[in-house]
């Protein structure tokens, strides 16, 4: 069980905030369709490589939406790192803000349940 007072291990998590919000109401642009594909082969990329724990988005189409990355990296730098690597934040689709995370209770999921 983990303990709220203790520093997380390890784990961090990067936010997504969209640069054009209007890109939830009208769609994306070619280039930013072709942004999207590269931002999601790098999560699959961390997903392949054990480092993912989960990412998903808000359904919220208005300002407050945003998206999250849950991923495992040996320190703040490599966490930067990959989070600086993400081709939606490196090629402008999107704003990213770090934090060290930690998880306290993780109940089992599958996609299909939902």
């Amino acid at each position: 069980m983990s303990n709220p007072f203790l520093e997380p291990a390890s784990i961090y998590m990067y936010t997504l905030e969209l640069l054009r919000p209007a890109l939830k109401t009208e769609g994306p642009t070619g280039a930013e369709a072709a942004i999207v594909g590269r931002h999601w082969a790098h999560l699959q990329g961390l997903l392949a490589s054990g480092k993912l724990i989960f990412a998903g988005r808000t359904l919220s189409i208005d300002e407050n939406g945003f998206a999250s990355v849950i991923y495992r990296a040996n320190s703040i730098d490599e966490a930067q790192a990959i989070m600086d690597a993400d081709p939606g934040i490196r090629e402008g689709l999107f704003r990213g803000h770090l934090f060290p995370y930690q998880v306290l209770l993780l109940g089992s999921w599958s996609p299909q349940a939902a």
